[in-house]
């Protein structure tokens, strides 16, 4: 300004370019910066924000229109989950778009578990590069800050992805044997991230495996029944059936659980199946000492394991 001063910035938002029918003129004093808190927007719809400045003399200037901002509220959802295969010491994961809303996809997290850990970690992310917005997008969205990825949720590693039969894919090269499980989570356009997708489950390295059973665990260990159930764990290295029977340490029988051959608790790989504290009659166990004995009924091979209880 060539004489006086800025005695006042006002804003204003419309639902066209110049419109103020969202938010009327608003003065902030002379702050370049503003939040605007209980709008009603609508998922889909293009907004404008627009700004003028007041002098000390009384004169107003032109206004200024922002570029549009449009509004995408759609969380990603997966209608499936991803597939994953062995292949020597890679395994390979691939997966389909979820649906979205106007605004795209800029970015997927794999997400990884082994079998014998209840932690889910990042496998890897990649960033698109506008590959797989929507079509007819425009370049500036906007969303709720609450929906947005956590800041913690800091990806581990860049990968490249390729897309093959219209399947997003990527490899993850040199795994350690063993059984893994697998997830896919996505970030809109405008900030959303998805819910993870259903888990997958792949095993590598199966034929390293010699015993019919091993790697037998319980976590936690010792574990409050009143809160927790416990997790039972082991590795197969062949589908067949499984009896574990649970024991107090004076021989006497508390439980017994049993799967079939090729389902879960009793396939190929890692298996983790939960036991909740009851007897046979539904009541619970005393604290103490529980002995866990996992067997396979084919071979009569089997693995006892102790697990203690709190209350």
């Amino acid at each position: 300004m060539d004489l006086g001063s800025i005695a006042e910035y006002e804003y204003s938002i419309g639902s066209s370019s110049g419109a103020v029918d969202l938010k009327t003129w608003t003065a902030v004093a002379t702050s370049t910066f503003t939040e605007v808190l209980g709008l009603s927007l609508q998922s889909g719809n293009t907004y404008y924000v627009n700004v003028r400045a007041k002098s000390s003399w009384g004169n107003i200037s032109k206004v200024g229109i922002s570029d549009g901002i449009t509004v995408d509220f759609v969380k990603p959802v997966f209608a499936a989950p991803p597939a994953a295969q062995a292949e020597k010491n890679d395994i390979v994961i691939s997966w389909n778009k979820p649906a979205i809303g106007i605004s795209g996809i800029v970015r997927y997290i794999v997400e990884e578990r082994r079998a014998d850990k209840p932690q889910w970690k990042h496998a890897v992310y990649y960033t698109t590069a506008g590959a797989v917005s929507a079509a007819g997008a425009a370049s500036v969205y906007a969303v709720a800050a609450a929906n947005q990825e956590p800041a913690q949720y800091s990806p581990q590693a860049d990968s490249v992805p390729t897309i093959t039969a219209g399947q997003l894919q990527i490899v993850l090269t040199g795994q350690p044997a063993g059984t893994y499980h697998y997830r896919v989570k996505a970030l809109s356009g405008s900030g959303v991230m998805s819910d993870p997708s259903q888990e997958t489950r792949v095993v590598l390295g199966l034929a390293t495996k010699t015993e019919v059973i091993s790697s037998v665990q319980a976590y936690p260990n010792p574990v409050d029944i009143r809160k927790l159930a416990a997790n039972i764990y082991y590795d197969l290295n062949q589908d067949t059936d499984i009896e574990i029977q649970i024991y107090d340490l004076f021989g006497m029988p508390v439980k017994t659980l049993n799967f079939s051959s090729g389902s879960d608790g009793a396939r190929a790989g890692g298996n983790t199946v939960r036991w909740d504290g009851s007897r046979e009659d539904g009541k619970k166990v005393s604290f103490g000492v529980y002995l866990l004995r996992v067997k396979a009924k084919a071979s009569g091979t089997s693995k006892v394991y102790k697990l203690g209880v709190v209350h």
